[in-house]
C-alpha cells in the first residue's frame, strides 16, 4: 500500500515525488499487519538524470485554512478524547486508593496472621466498591480474600482479564491514547513509554510478595499519569477536544469520589477506627493538607463531607467537579432550537441544584438501625452517581453516533 501526498498551488496540485508505504516484517510475504510486525517506512522516486525542473513544494499563501473546531471533531475522535479522560481519571483515583491501602497495611506491619482492624477492613471493602470487582472483600465469599489481602490486592493490580482491575484499566488507556497518536506532543509520547516499560517491567518481576514493591511501582505509575495529565493541556486547544477529555476526566473522577465517600463515610464507626477511615480517605484524595490548613482541627466527618463534597472553591470537591462539568458540556454544539436543552444538559443541572442545595446537618444524621447508617448521605450520593450515568450516557447518545458522515476538519479556497 502506498499513501501519496500533493500541494496546493494557485494552478492546482504539485504531487510530491514520494510518500509513505507499508512494509511486511519479511521480504517475501504480502500480508501486511501490524500484528505480524508490519511497518511504515518513506518511500522517494529517483532517477540517474540531472533534475532542471525543481520545484518548490509549498502551501499557496493565498489558500485559507480555518482552525477547526470541536464541530469539525470526527465522532470517533471526540469519543477517544472523552474516554481517554475517563480512563485516566480512574487509572490515577484507583491507583491512590490502592497506595493509601497498602501504606495502612505497612504501618500495621502486616502479616498474615494479623487479625484486621476495623478501619482496615473498610479499607478493604472500599476497595471492591471503588472497582466494581465483586465479590472481593465483600461478604461470606469476601472472607476468602481477607485472609489473604495482599493476593487480592496484586489480583486487582495485574490481572488484565479482570474486569475493573488497575490493569485492565491502564490497558483501556493505553488503547484509547494510542488511537490519537497523532495528536499528542514528543513529551507525551516519552511519557507514555516511561508508563509502559515500568508497568512491563513490573509484571514480569516475582517480586511482589510485600506492600513495599507495590507501593513502590504505584508511586512510579501515579507520578507519570501525573505528568501526562499536565501534557495533555498543551497538545490539544480547548475548542479542537480537550474540552472532551476534561469532560471525562471529571466525569469519571467525580463518580469515584462519591465511590469512596458512600463506601468510607454512610457507615458510622467507633471514634478511632472512623479517624483512621478519615485519614485514609483525605490521604487518597490527595488533601489531607489542605484539610489541616483549612480546619486546623481534629479530623472530623462533618469537616470531611464540607471539604470533599459541599466545597464550592476546591477542585477536588464534588461540588466544584460538578458545576465545572456542567459550565463545560454547556460549551459543546447544541441545538439551534430556541430555549431548548439536550438531555445531558438537563441531566448535570439537575445533579448540579441537587448537591448545592443538601445540608450538612442532614448528611450526619443517623439511623436506629443496628448497624448505623447516614441514609440521607448515602440516597443524595445515590441519585448524584445516578445522574452522572445518565449524564455520560446522554453524552454517548447525542455526540458519539458514528452513522453520521464525517466531516473534512479544513477548508480552503481553491477550486479543484
Amino acid at each position: 500500500m502506498c499513501r501519496t501526498f500533493s500541494i496546493a498551488t494557485q494552478e492546482g496540485y504539485a504531487v510530491m515525488p514520494g510518500g509513505l508505504v507499508r512494509v511486511a516484517a519479511e521480504r517475501e510475504n504480502l500480508f501486511v499487519s501490524n500484528q505480524r510486525g508490519g511497518v511504515s517506512k518513506d518511500f522517494w522516486i529517483v532517477t540517474d538524470e540531472q533534475q532542471t525542473n525543481i520545484q518548490n513544494y509549498s502551501w499557496d499563501n493565498t489558500c485559507r485554512i480555518s482552525i477547526s473546531g470541536i464541530k469539525d471533531l470526527p465522532s470517533n475522535t471526540a469519543e477517544n478524547l472523552y474516554w481517554s479522560g475517563r480512563y485516566l481519571g480512574r487509572a490515577l483515583v484507583t491507583a491512590r486508593f490502592l497506595r493509601t491501602v497498602l501504606n495502612k497495611m505497612s504501618n500495621e506491619q502486616y502479616n498474615e496472621q494479623k487479625t484486621q482492624s476495623e478501619g482496615l477492613l473498610s479499607l478493604f471493602q472500599a476497595v471492591t466498591h471503588l472497582t466494581s470487582t465483586f465479590p472481593g472483600f465483600i461478604g461470606k465469599e469476601g472472607e476468602k480474600a481477607l485472609k489473604d489481602p495482599l493476593k487480592e490486592i496484586l489480583s486487582l493490580l495485574i490481572d488484565q482479564d479482570r474486569i475493573g482491575s488497575f490493569a485492565q484499566t491502564l490497558s483501556s488507556f493505553n488503547n484509547s491514547y494510542y488511537t490519537l497518536r497523532n495528536l499528542w506532543s514528543k513529551d507525551m509520547w516519552r511519557v507514555f513509554d516511561g508508563i509502559q516499560k515500568n508497568w512491563t517491567k513490573f509484571v514480569e518481576e516475582d517480586s511482589k510478595d510485600t506492600p513495599q514493591s507495590l507501593i513502590k511501582i504505584l508511586d512510579k505509575i501515579i507520578t507519570r499519569l501525573i505528568a501526562f495529565m499536565g501534557l495533555i493541556e498543551e497538545s490539544i486547544l480547548v475548542e479542537q477536544g480537550l474540552l472532551l477529555y476534561f469532560i471525562g476526566l471529571q466525569t469519571e473522577q467525580a463518580m469515584m469520589n462519591i465511590s469512596k465517600c458512600r463506601s468510607l463515610l454512610v457507615i458510622n464507626h467507633e471514634k478511632q477506627a472512623q479517624y483512621e477511615i478519615l485519614e485514609a480517605l483525605l490521604t487518597s484524595h490527595e488533601s489531607l493538607n489542605i484539610y489541616r490548613y483549612s480546619y486546623r482541627s481534629y479530623l472530623s466527618t462533618e469537616n470531611v463531607i464540607n471539604l470533599i463534597l459541599l466545597d464550592k472553591e476546591y477542585p477536588k470537591s464534588l461540588t466544584y467537579q460538578i458545576k465545572r462539568i456542567q459550565k463545560d458540556i454547556n460549551k459543546l454544539p447544541h441545538s439551534d432550537a430556541v430555549n431548548q436543552s439536550t438531555d445531558c444538559q438537563e441531566f448535570i443541572s439537575e445533579a448540579y441544584h441537587k448537591i448545592k442545595n443538601l445540608e450538612i446537618t442532614s448528611l450526619l444524621e443517623l439511623g436506629t438501625d443496628a448497624v448505623i447508617i447516614r441514609q440521607n448521605l448515602d440516597d443524595a450520593l445515590t441519585e448524584l452517581s445516578d445522574l452522572l450515568h445518565e449524564t455520560s450516557l446522554a453524552i454517548s447518545d447525542t455526540y458519539f453516533n458514528h452513522a453520521y458522515q464525517q466531516k473534512q476538519l479544513v477548508n480552503q479556497n481553491f477550486t479543484l
